[in-house]
């Protein structure tokens, strides 16, 4: 009835306990030094972000504002991260600072925006949202603030993920009644499906 955070190495061996809050720890996200996780926790009356270090084991909160504090990612080379936040009435995307201060928001709509995922030098931010009916994937420029849909296939496009290369977003689409990993580039072109129904398939994550 618990969900705990670990380490493990890449095969899997090796688990060490990163949580311990006796609750539910969710969405662990690595900054760029690997020295921290930022995750999500219910351990204090629903889900806000924590910091953990890894070097001595030291937790503090991020961020624990009203309503969701969820999907916490941190910007590449910066101690700033993207968080989905409904501290407004609506979940949208802000950007935090590592000491948990809200610089700006990111994205922000009367619609559903969550699951960031940042381009590889920070310049642009993948994400999901359902402002056309159903859950799909969006790129924005965060300089110029132009907004482009990139899914169109599939009525159930979650959890996008930036290749350290930032030439493709992989993602977990409902295709068939089950969840399957596609990739597309960052435009909206090529997309392949990389799985075929066996089980669900999601939440995929690039090896640097």
């Amino acid at each position: 009835k618990q969900k705990e955070i670990y380490v493990v190495d890449f095969d899997g061996t090796n688990p060490v306990p990163v949580t311990r809050d006796n609750s539910l720890a969710l969405s662990p996200s690595w900054s760029s030094d690997g020295t921290k996780l930022a995750y999500v926790s219910y351990k204090d009356k629903g889900p806000k972000i924590f910091i953990t270090n890894l070097a001595d084991g030291s937790q503090r909160l991020l961020i624990g504002s009203a309503g969701l504090n969820i999907s916490p990612v941190w910007r590449p080379n910066s101690q700033e991260l993207a968080v989905t936040l409904s501290k407004d009435g609506n979940p949208d995307i802000y950007l935090v600072s590592a000491s948990g201060a809200i610089l700006r928001p990111l994205v922000q709509s009367w619609a559903i925006n969550v699951s960031p995922s940042w381009s590889p030098d920070g310049s642009k931010l993948a994400f999901v949202s359902n402002e056309t009916g159903s859950p799909q994937i969006y790129v924005r420029d965060l300089a110029s603030g132009r907004q482009q849909r990139v899914t169109f296939s599939g009525d159930y496009n979650t959890s996008p993920r930036w290749s350290p290369k930032g030439d493709w977003i992989a993602y977990s689409g409902l295709s068939g009644g089950t969840h399957n990993i596609f990739i597309i580039r960052p435009d909206g072109s090529q997309l392949k499906q990389l799985t075929h129904g066996e089980g669900n398939n999601e939440s995929p994550t690039w090896s640097p």
